[in-house]
């Protein structure tokens, strides 16, 4: 249990709706493999994702990783996902809540052929990149190289447009449900006083307008 039931979430949650889809999809890229189970001597083979996230910056989601290692140990623990492969990552990349430093950290990690790096290891999804601003550029570009990508945080609602961003996905709600549901818990509480603090940028300016528009002045 990574909290109690006032506020925070559970580890099956965070297995459900995080890294759960990035192991569908890695087992979709990688194929399934039969044989002996884990923990019977077999060598187990390693599915990689990369993992960029915003440890620096304006926006700082670091906070997640003990959360990612967790749930990957659950993982790998049991002999029923995922037999004879091991999910994990490599390094993780620091986005700093910026386009182009996350788009320098993209490249860091799929810059390389890996039939003509062989110590460059071959990652089947893209976990990136923390914030949204950070994620747009990323999910704007990363399709060129046929990659999965997963987001758990970036809420812009420009990130919608499936056209445009072919390979991308997330578990998160993009922003425009934000305010009106904060608004509506505050109706289910009773809270009859608020006060948002946010950050002077398009995005959070848009998210507090929303969430104002829905409750009584």
């Amino acid at each position: 249990m990574l909290g109690s039931r006032t506020g925070r979430i559970s580890l099956t949650t965070y297995l459900a709706f995080v890294l759960l889809p990035l192991l569908c999809v890695c087992l979709l890229r990688g194929g399934g493999g039969g044989g002996t189970i884990r923990g019977a001597g077999a060598e187990e083979v390693p599915l990689r994702f990369s993992y960029i996230t915003t440890k620096t910056g304006g926006f700082v989601a670091a906070g997640a990783i003990p959360a990612v290692d967790l749930a990957l140990a659950q993982i790998n623990n049991r002999s029923d996902i995922l037999p004879n492969y091991t999910l994990g990552y490599t390094d993780i990349l620091d986005s700093q809540c910026d386009g182009e430093a996350a788009m320098d950290a993209f490249m860091q990690h799929f810059r390389e052929d890996p039939s003509q790096e062989p110590e460059q290891p071959t990652y089947l999804t893209l976990r990136c990149c923390g914030c949204s601003t950070a994620t747009i550029p990323v999910a704007d570009f990363s399709h060129y190289w046929n990659i999965p990508m997963m987001a758990g945080i970036a809420g812009a609602n420009e990130l919608n447009d499936r056209r445009r961003f072919k390979n991308f996905f997330r578990t998160d709600a993009t922003s425009e449900f934000v305010g009106p549901a904060v608004a509506q818990m505050a109706r289910q509480f009773g809270w009859t006083q608020m006060a948002v603090v946010t950050q002077s940028e398009s995005l959070f300016l848009l998210l507090s307008s929303v969430f104002w528009t829905q409750v009584p002045q």
